[in-house]
Formats: C-alpha cells, sequence, structure tokens
C-alpha cells in the first residue's frame, strides 16, 4: 500500500493537485533491516532509491517543483473574507530573507518544515507570532516601561509574580498565589493569534532547498569531547526553506465582541518581525518580514490603546537619532564595503559614548530599535558583546 501510494505520488508530481507535504513528510518509503535504517529507499520515479545526498537532492528538487494548487487559491480567499467579518486586524507582510519554520518537524530528511497539512503551502503558526511576541515585549517592552513585563516564575516552573498591565491586556494571565490569602484569579487574553496563510501571487513555487555545511560534526556530537580540527570532513545537510519575496497575511481577532488590543498587539508583532524575526537561524538572517501594505487602508494609524509607543513613531527623527541611524546604516553596509575595516572594528569607531549621550531620554525608546540590528548581529554578539552591552545601557536607563 505504502509503495503504491508513493509511486502515485510520484507519477503525480508535476500535477497541480500534487501534496509536497505528503512528499516530503509521509510517502517517502525508508529502508529496514540494515545499518542504513531510516534512509529513504523505494523507487520514486524520477529520484532514485534515496541512498545518497544526491538522491536527498533530487528528492527536494521534486518537492520544490510542486506549484501552489488552485483549490489553495480558493481557500485562501475565503480564509480572508472570515477574518474580515470576525473584525480581524490584518497587515501584509514580505520575507526579506529566508525562512526556516518547524525545522524541528518529523522530517525523513531530518530537517523538517511547517506547511499546511491541507493544501500544503508554508504557513506561519499562531503559536509561533503569539510566543515571539510574548517574548519581545518582555524583552524589550519591560526595558522601558514595566507594565509590559511578563508573568514571573519560580525555579520550578510556577508562576509567582502577575504580568504588567499591557501585557495582561493582550496574553492574560495564570491564577497566581497571593500567600495565605489566596490566589489571584487568572485572566483570559484578549486577543486571538491567526495562522498567517501565504498570500498567492504571481510565483506559484513558495519552497526552494537550501544547505547547511557543519566541518566537526563529532565535536559538536559529544558535546566538545572531542577537538576540532582541520581534517575533518564537511558534512552537507540539505533542507527546505520558504524563499524570500514570499508573503503572508498576518492577523489578529479580538478574543470577545468587546475584546481590544488587536491593533496594539499587531503594532508590536510588525516590529518584532522586522527586527527578530520568526523560526529557527533567525540569528543567521533568517526569518525576517517586513510590512508592504496595510489591509484595510488606514486601519493601524487608529490605534489610541495605552502602550502604542513601543511601535515606531511617524514623527521625524532628532538630529541625534538621525546621527545614530546613519552610524547603524555605515557599520552594516559601509559605503565601500570592500575596503571596509572589519565590522567590530566599525562598530568601536562609529557607535561612541560622545555619539550616545547626544540623546535624550524621549529619544531612547526609538533609539533601542535604531539598535536592534547590530545587538542581534551574530557576529558582533561573538566579538563585541561587552561593546554591546555597555551601549544598550545607555538608552535603557
Amino acid at each position: 500500500m505504502r509503495t503504491a501510494l508513493a509511486n502515485t505520488l510520484g507519477r503525480s508530481i508535476d500535477s497541480r493537485s500534487a501534496h509536497p507535504g505528503l512528499l516530503y513528510e509521509r510517502y517517502v518509503p525508508l529502508i529496514y533491516g540494515d545499518e542504513t535504517a531510516g534512509r529513504s529507499d523505494r523507487k520514486v520515479p524520477d529520484v532514485g532509491h534515496m541512498r545518497s545526498p544526491e538522491d536527498q537532492d533530487a528528492l527536494l528538487r521534486h518537492v520544490t517543483g510542486i506549484p501552489m494548487s488552485a483549490a489553495y487559491r480558493v481557500a485562501w480567499h475565503r480564509w480572508r473574507r472570515a477574518l474580515q467579518e470576525s473584525r480581524a486586524v490584518m497587515q501584509t507582510v514580505e520575507a526579506t530573507s529566508r525562512l526556516l519554520l518547524g525545522h524541528g518537524n518529523p522530517a525523513p530528511t531530518e530537517v523538517g518544515i511547517t506547511l499546511h497539512h491541507v493544501y500544503g503551502v508554508p504557513l506561519l503558526p499562531g503559536t509561533a507570532l503569539k510566543g515571539l511576541l510574548n517574548h519581545y515585549l518582555a524583552t524589550w517592552g519591560a526595558a522601558t516601561d514595566a507594565e509590559w513585563k511578563g508573568v514571573q516564575y519560580d525555579a520550578g516552573g510556577r508562576p509567582q509574580g502577575a504580568p504588567g498591565v499591557y501585557h495582561r491586556a493582550i496574553f492574560g494571565a495564570p491564577n497566581l498565589p497571593l500567600g495565605e490569602s489566596g490566589e489571584q484569579e487568572g485572566k483570559s487574553g484578549g486577543v486571538v493569534f491567526e495562522d498567517a496563510w501565504l498570500v498567492p501571487s504571481g510565483d506559484d513555487y513558495p519552497l526552494c532547498s537550501d544547505v547547511l555545511t557543519p566541518h566537526q560534526k563529532e565535536y559538536y556530537r559529544n558535546f566538545g569531547a572531542e577537538p576540532p580540527n582541520d581534517w575533518t570532513d564537511p558534512n552537507p545537510v540539505t533542507f527546505l526553506t520558504v524563499k524570500p519575496k514570499m508573503r503572508f497575511l498576518v492577523a489578529i481577532s479580538p478574543a470577545s465582541a468587546q475584546g481590544e488590543g488587536a491593533e496594539l498587539a499587531m503594532r508590536h508583532l510588525l516590529d518584532a518581525l522586522e527586527q527578530w524575526g520568526v523560526g529557527a537561524k533567525t540569528r543567521a538572517g533568517y526569518g525576517r518580514l517586513h510590512r508592504i501594505a496595510e489591509e484595510p487602508a488606514g486601519r493601524m494609524e487608529r490605534a489610541q490603546l495605552a502602550g502604542a509607543g513601543m511601535a515606531a513613531s511617524a514623527a521625524p527623527l532628532t538630529e541625534a537619532l538621525q546621527s545614530l541611524k546613519n552610524s547603524v546604516s555605515a557599520v552594516l553596509n559601509p559605503p565601500n564595503r570592500d575596503q571596509a575595516p572589519p565590522i567590530a572594528e566599525r562598530l568601536a569607531r562609529l557607535i561612541t559614548d560622545d555619539l550616545l549621550n547626544t540623546l535624550s531620554p524621549s529619544d531612547y525608546t526609538v533609539a533601542q530599535k535604531l539598535l536592534t540590528p547590530l545587538v542581534e548581529h551574530a557576529g558582533l554578539r561573538k566579538r563585541r558583546k561587552d561593546r554591546l552591552d555597555e551601549i544598550l545601557k545607555k538608552v535603557i536607563p
């Protein structure tokens, strides 16, 4: 039965009804009973017996060659209308880099991916978006306003401290102990984070393959017990990612008819998607998305809820902030990259204490946002974490 399903799927690989998730996650036959147990083996047309990395690459080429189905386009428009009827706040975002979503999901190629279980296209799970915003606000928001702090937990993972007012309004709160007087009643969150569906566009092929090449497999496998060396063979691992330029419709719905906070949550979620990214390998630049259009027009400007100052302001930057913005840009993207000094040296030259001292307290919130690309830069964190921490202390009083 399994072989018949795999062969049928293989024959329909070029049709618009094929499902990439089924091929990648379910119908890749495996070897059993020898030292290569768990490796793909059985014949899928034009793919081979999957005994080598080359065969795995062939499988990925088949998966990435499956176009978006016509049924998905119909379902997407139906889903969008349902969101509009539920008064959801919606925003289209575009990937500025590759997205690696659900890499820990089970997959015969060792690296998984999150795909819609019915239509086989990428999506951003609402739970991932909620977790991202929760962490983002508890980190950046709480540094500027205590009302953004999250729930406090003890060493055993039991809730001990109440969240701030803004955090509680969006995410709710569990039942909390209040000493001998009993418990503080919990509260459900005020909004619902919907799954972000892929926006149908002119590109019907949203998936592409990528490669990761660890050079010190034994060093990482044995947690450093065996030292790294210069003669270990590289171990290329291919996996699926979502292409850059793919667009998703992010939606946040009020949890009740009187629910508030969806606009506020959307403002900060857009910040988090652009600055932190979502999914895996965000420190390497994956997972970044930015806003490209508003849906419906003008909806986001009408948000007047408390705490909206965390989002980017439309007001012009002060002279000090403009200087800081220019310096950050010069560190990350020097005009003449071939002749520019290393990035750590550019950081030392351009982001000086004298520059930071020109900022006023009213500039600090925006300054934190401007500095985020430096703070999240993997190379700088590795080489100059001490200096980055000093810089943050200047703008987080």
